[in-house]
């Protein structure tokens, strides 16, 4: 003959073979029921938990405030947490903090009221976000390391010009000296122009530097506008390298828009999206000659950077990079941010997944759209910081 547990025996058991640490407090905050599970996790025995306040399971400040947070929804039946959950820190029995997710329930039977409070410790799960995390840096990393190798002629061009010209004007200084009557204004001259180009050959290197760094995503407020008009500047050298010019047409604002972003990943996304404009424009031209078609309107070979403010639902600034290239096949068009897909010959298909991951960690978008004629406009939209918009 099968004997049934009583309701609290099966009650009992059903606590201790959860996963999830369980926690059952009285309006007073003090805890009346505590399973295996919220045990092992905290530290704690039953003995040492029962009856005490269950803010000792909580770091500063909600240790402080917990009680208030129970009276003031007893008070006013407006919950903060109770039946939402949110993410949260608790502390273990020797100080220890860890991640856990937080759902509470409100419990009212016969005039009694009290909360149970179900636990999910997420630290193995941190731990493997932070994981992935990495290994998306290092991944960017690495792209961004390709993508520089692609631009070494033209990079090296732009810090020759500057090279050059230092070189050109030091000499220049040195007759200047030598010949004993040399203008001290002309002097002068020759040394301020010496100092332009080092300046700007350091700006060249300072670029390639900064996209040449690994480091974690570091998400700050960052003026848009300026963001652009850095990458455009390196971009430039490898677009004259291929007979193109680069038009920049941002919407006229006062302050510029800023977005809060990681600088170096978002200026990888934009460089990225521009040189494969660079080089979509180029086959074109190159399927073009084979056709034996001449274009003699060199107003054509341009890729066009705007920037504007959308502000009918969420304040966003979209970013679009166009270009008059071959454009993708209508048939691939759903495929351009899968991993591994590619339309270049040489491809390994991680340029744009990789694009995709960055613009989305940050709360964006970033999409496809076919040129009118021909090529492609791929935009990326980015969520503005409101207070620092006047339109």
């Amino acid at each position: 003959m099968i004997k049934t547990l009583s309701e609290s025996a099966a009650f009992n058991v059903l606590l201790d073979a959860a996963v999830d640490g369980i926690i059952v407090i009285g309006t007073d905050g003090a805890i009346a029921i505590i399973n295996h599970a919220a045990e092992k996790l905290f530290g704690y025995s039953r003995a040492e938990l029962l009856g005490n306040n269950v803010s000792c399971l909580m770091p500063s400040p909600d240790r402080e405030m917990h009680d208030n947070y129970l009276q003031n929804y007893l008070n006013t039946g407006e919950p903060k947490i109770i039946g939402i959950g949110r993410k949260t820190v608790a502390m273990r029995k020797d100080g220890s903090l860890f991640p856990m997710y937080l759902s509470v329930g409100h419990i009212a039977d016969s005039g009694k009221s009290g909360f149970v409070g179900i636990i999910r410790d997420l630290t193995e799960h941190e731990h493997a976000e932070d994981e992935i995390r990495q290994l998306r840096d290092r991944l960017n990393h690495v792209a961004r390391i390709s993508m520089l190798g692609e631009m070494a002629t033209g990079i090296a061009h732009e810090i020759n010009q500057p090279l050059t010209a230092i070189a050109t004007y030091a000499q220049a200084s040195q007759r200047i000296l030598k010949s004993g009557g040399g203008d001290v204004d002309e002097l002068l001259q020759a040394l301020e122009k010496i100092d332009e180009q080092a300046q700007r050959a350091s700006s060249v290197i300072t670029g390639v530097r900064k996209l040449a760094r690994q480091g974690a995503a570091d998400y700050q407020s960052q003026d848009a506008y300026a963001l652009i008009h850095d990458v455009v500047a390196l971009a430039k050298s490898y677009a004259h390298e291929n007979r193109l010019e680069i038009d920049v047409e941002l919407l006229a604002v006062d302050p510029a828009p800023v977005v809060r972003v990681d600088l170096i990943q978002t200026q990888q996304v934009l460089l990225n999206l521009i040189n494969n404009a660079i080089e979509s424009m180029q086959e074109f031209e190159r399927q073009q000659r084979e056709q034996g078609v001449v274009d003699g309107d060199s107003k054509a070979a341009r890729v066009k950077v705007t920037a504007n403010i959308n502000t009918e639902q969420q304040a966003f600034l979209a970013i679009s990079v166009c270009d008059q290239g071959v454009g993708v096949k209508p048939e691939l068009q759903d495929q351009i941010f899968d991993a591994f897909f590619s339309t270049k010959p040489q491809g390994i298909g991680m340029g744009l997944s990789i694009c995709q991951s960055i613009i989305e960690a940050q709360g964006g978008e970033i999409s496809y759209a076919p040129n009118q004629e021909h090529g492609s406009i791929f935009t990326i939209t980015l969520p503005l910081a409101l207070d620092r918009v006047k339109l």
